[in-house]
């Protein structure tokens, strides 16, 4: 009668932790948007492991505590950026939509970019955040950052 107690106590404990595990995964999906508007094939589970794994690298780097960082982004595939002045990927970290003219091989590496960017913004206290939205607004208004000049200035 034990060994039965035991054996239905575990099988409980399993079937929590899967159910517990499948929210955490739909929870962290909930993070990451998408808006798709031409038919194309997008690698949404490539683009989930790059956005958790720039969370964690977030988390791990600045010693976070345990907190969970996991910013909202909405990726736009199939749309211009709304600064006609860029004209391949942007992102707008203070709204965390990002723009991909198309699905290619730069957009996993832009989906890594908009979600630090994002992330970062908001690890930032009241004044820090206004002294760079200050900045910000003094040397670019558009309010979208250029994905093209973060490769180039990478490979310099």
């Amino acid at each position: 009668m034990k060994k039965r107690a035991v054996i239905g106590l575990l099988g409980i404990c399993f079937s929590f932790t899967i159910a517990g595990l499948a929210a955490d995964s739909s929870q962290e999906r909930s993070h990451l948007n998408w808006i798709v508007t031409e038919e194309q094939e997008v690698d949404k589970p490539q683009a989930l492991r790059l956005y958790l794994e720039a969370c964690r690298w977030i988390e791990n780097r600045f010693a976070l505590g345990g907190r969970t960082i996991r910013p909202t982004l909405t990726v736009h595939v199939g749309e211009t950026c709304p600064d006609a002045e860029i004209a391949g990927a942007c992102v707008s970290a203070s709204s965390g939509h990002l723009y991909l003219p198309k699905w290619d091989i730069a957009s996993p590496g832009a989906i890594v970019q908009a979600t630090l960017a994002v992330a970062l913004l908001q690890l930032m206290d009241r004044d820090e955040m206004s002294r760079v939205v200050k900045v910000l607004l003094a040397e670019d208004a558009r309010d979208f950052v250029d994905a093209r000049s973060f490769l180039r200035s990478a490979k310099k």
